[in-house]
């Protein structure tokens, strides 16, 4: 809705970046994630986990720079309904990021976005405030450039590639390059990832979910599945756990931003 007074900034495509009412999404942490946090970090298991502790959040978007395909990181959102969230200890808001169980991640990048006021003051640009006398603006801070966002339709990509079993997710048959985000210092998030069934070796139901990776100069982005670490005692079908829905991947811009930035409390987590 349009302000009756103040100011409003638009940019190129003529969508408001920042009025005298709202809080723009700016960086509020950055760090790595190692493989060591993913408790125990490497075993002859099918899924691992570690917990992002989300207690000072308002509404937090992560976005990671997962470089090869060991790399494939999958992230979703916990709460106290989660089962998992009880073996992370007090954490009850939290993003839970998965990995294969045996692989070797090393460290990954990592930027949390967040509708807050940093800290920092700017000696030169321009500064708004709300009603109230509140900053709501710096144009010194680290806002969240996005490069491009890409949605999946209903059920694609198809990570069965004709096998009704779904064959082994982490083969390189069930990999799908989506497209290239293009060259530059880029990172990638997929804030609502889709479930996948599929049949594990007991013939249980096996729940996966989408997860991602960059590859090349132009960063190319891979979906795939990453074991969620859940199992249906009746599978079902294999194939989309809800096969109606679409999900996005979010690609921003982190060209000059710093590396490490008010870490964000890591969790470490388990195997299952």
């Amino acid at each position: 809705m349009p302000n009756s007074y103040g100011v409003e900034l638009f940019n190129n495509r003529n969508y408001v970046v920042a009025n005298a009412n709202d809080v723009n999404y700016t960086l509020r942490s950055a760090g790595q994630i190692h493989n060591w946090q993913f408790n125990p970090p490497n075993v002859l298991s099918v899924a691992a986990f570690c917990g992002v502790d989300l207690s000072p959040y308002n509404s937090p978007l992560m976005f990671f720079k997962p470089m090869w395909n060991d790399q494939r990181i999958g992230c979703m959102t916990g709460d106290e309904r989660d089962w998992h969230a009880s073996q992370l200890g007090p954490t009850k808001k939290m993003f839970k990021v998965m990995k294969w169980g045996n692989k070797d991640i090393g460290s990954i990048q990592y930027y949390i976005f967040d509708r807050w006021v940093p800290p920092e003051r700017s000696s030169h640009g321009m500064q708004l405030f709300d009603s109230s006398g509140n900053i709501i603006f710096d144009s010194g801070w680290n806002f969240m450039k996005i490069r491009n966002v890409m949605w999946l339709d209903p059920g694609y990509p198809n990570h069965g590639h004709g096998d009704p079993n779904g064959g082994n997710p982490e083969n390189e048959q069930n990999w799908t390059m989506i497209g290239a985000a293009g060259s530059g210092n880029l990172a990638m998030a997929m804030p609502n990832p889709r479930g996948w069934v599929t049949t594990n070796w007991r013939g249980e139901g096996w729940m996966m979910y989408e997860c991602f990776h960059f590859s090349d100069w132009d960063n190319k982005i891979t979906i795939s599945l990453i074991p969620r670490g859940e199992y249906l005692w009746t599978p079902p079908n294999a194939g989309w756990a809800n096969p109606n829905t679409r999900s996005q991947v979010m690609i921003i811009d982190v060209d000059g931003f710093p590396t490490n930035y008010y870490d964000a409390k890591i969790v470490p987590g388990f195997t299952a």
